[in-house]
């Protein structure tokens, strides 16, 4: 049985279906605040989802290309955060451009259920992709080896290079760095 069939408005057209959204959308902040107080307390359990939709039109302002995990190329998307309770009604709901990564959507949504229900204390589930924290000590050794590999292998590189310039005992055999692997690289490790 649909939606439709199940509230008995399956006879309803186009034009009557944009209309209810247009009415819930005004009225969108009043409805997530009253659910979020009805189904939302401190110390609770929020449930948090990202959901993504393909766009086949031509006016969203909200599509673009993204990160999609089914990896179909060439369609842009909308992203939709959906924050609910510990049984999984729904309380409130975002929508994003389709280009915005899971771990940006669960950071606004964790502000905006501390912000709108006044909630301090959260116990929160979601998948591994939409729950990243961010590890200031590996943050800090990633910019040091951008920094410092590429420099280390152009002065590598450079040793190679001077050793088929000179004129006496011209390099014979390259050194480790200067062999090239022929062997296929994995796609998936």
């Amino acid at each position: 049985m649909s939606l439709g069939d199940e509230l008995g408005i399956s006879d309803s057209g186009e034009g009557e279906a944009y209309a209810a959204m247009d009415w819930l959308l005004k009225r969108q902040q009043v409805i997530e605040q009253q659910l979020g107080g009805k189904h939302l307390t401190d110390g609770c359990l929020v449930l948090c989802d990202v959901s993504v939709s393909y766009d086949t039109g031509r006016h969203c302002n909200l599509a673009r290309f993204g990160h999609r995990k089914d990896r179909k190329l060439g369609v842009p998307e909308i992203v939709y955060g959906l924050i609910g309770d510990y049984r999984g009604c729904p309380v409130a709901i975002q929508v994003f451009e389709g280009n915005t990564s899971e771990p940006k959507v669960f950071s606004e949504q964790m502000a905006q259920v501390k912000e709108r229900f006044g909630l301090k204390r959260l116990i929160i589930a979601g998948d591994r992709g939409l729950i990243t924290c961010r590890n200031p000590l590996l943050a800090k050794e990633r910019a040091r080896k951008r920094i410092e590999l590429p420099d280390a292998t152009e002065m590598l590189l450079q040793e190679v290079v001077d050793a088929t310039k000179r004129q006496k005992r011209a390099c014979k055999q390259l050194p480790d760095v200067a062999k090239i692997s022929v062997e296929p690289v994995p796609q998936y490790h």
